[in-house]
């Protein structure tokens, strides 16, 4: 048991808000790699992942009420397995099992075809950029090769999590008619967060996360 916590909730609040304001902008930039922890084949029979190695660079920022996110990855990234060679799961629910049928005859026939484009997976874009200059938002265009402006705010896009676990990542632009979208993002900003919850309280003990004290 750690020592009991003396601390309230209001004046958990204030040291959170006191931190807070200390991060008027901020520019992260990661890596992300995704990798499978069970059989890949598996995810594949159930549908659930195809991608092997999925990777993206991320350059996300923001200055008050300005925002930027540029997040690159490649157009064509191999599948797990060749989809022709992949049955759906003997458990798997039956509107799954449809659609692994369907594509392994589809890769089937692109096979024979002399194709072997139905060993790979083409994303989106090669390149999905944002920015939001505290009026406006703009979007990468990969068809004009340049940053255009969106209808309105809520066109912004960011990852979601990023920063999040620190409770530092900012509520994205949203248009008015998207109020809902800023009500719930404000969990990842503290001390916003307690706005979402009905109750709040502390533990009575000091708990330890990775050798550090935790109230």
């Amino acid at each position: 048991m750690g020592k009991p916590v003396t601390m309230t909730v209001d004046e958990l609040k204030q040291v959170l808000a006191t931190r807070a304001d200390k991060f008027k902008s901020l520019l992260v930039e990661y890596d992300l790699v995704t990798e499978a922890l069970v059989e890949p084949r598996l995810l594949m029979s159930w549908d659930l992942h195809h991608v092997r190695d999925w990777q993206e660079r991320h350059r996300i920022a923001f200055a008050g009420d300005k925002r930027f996110t540029q997040i690159e990855r490649a157009a064509v990234m191999p599948l797990y397995a060749p989809p022709d060679r992949v049955d759906a799961d003997s458990d798997a629910p039956r509107s799954v099992a449809v659609v692994i049928e369907r594509e392994r005859k589809n890769a089937m026939s692109r096979k024979e075809k002399g194709s072997s484009s139905y060993l790979f997976a083409a994303t989106r874009a090669e390149k999905l950029a944002s920015i939001f200059d505290g009026r406006n938002c703009f979007l990468w265009s990969a068809q004009a090769n340049r940053m255009m402006p969106a209808h309105d705010a809520g066109a912004y896009h960011s990852p979601l999590m990023y920063l999040a676990g620190l409770g530092l990542r900012p509520i994205d632009p949203v248009s008015s008619a998207n109020a809902e979208r800023r009500k719930w993002q404000r969990q990842f900003w503290f001390p916003e967060n307690f706005a979402v919850y009905e109750t709040c309280r502390i533990l009575p003990s000091e708990e330890y996360v990775d050798e550090a004290a935790l109230p």
